[in-house]
């Protein structure tokens, strides 16, 4: 199986991790994303979704942010280059899954009217 190069970088470009390498069977973008996702995900990528990951041929492409799709075949990325995977901020990710755990049973559970409160809280 072939082994593909990639660097972790932030959003603002700069690298979170020194270059790595994976065993990718499947050469597309969405399976390279999984793989990387699996060997950080108690590190770097905790609590991010693989598809949250945006992947680029090279740092050229990272710059002119010539993104990959996720069917993309890896096939044709030259071997001597450096994939470059782009991690979205944790904060803001974090975020916004948390709010979409919570903010229905937050929703179902409160009072639809200050009446609705007093009465429950015996007023």
């Amino acid at each position: 199986m072939p082994r593909k190069w990639f660097q972790l970088v932030g959003e603002d470009g700069n690298a979170l991790t020194s270059a790595d390498a994976v065993v990718v069977d499947i050469e597309d973008v969405d399976t390279l994303r999984d793989a990387v996702k699996l060997k950080f995900a108690d590190s770097d990528l905790a609590g991010i979704a693989p598809s949250n990951l945006t992947v680029f041929a090279n740092r050229a492409a990272y710059e002119a942010k010539q993104a990959l799709g996720p069917r993309v075949s890896l096939a044709n990325i030259d071997e001597d280059d450096t994939l470059i995977v782009q991690v979205p901020r944790r904060e803001a990710t974090l975020e916004a899954n948390l709010l979409q755990i919570i903010l229905p049973h937050i929703l179902a559970n409160a009072p639809t009217t200050l009446t609705d409160r007093d009465e429950s809280e015996g007023v």
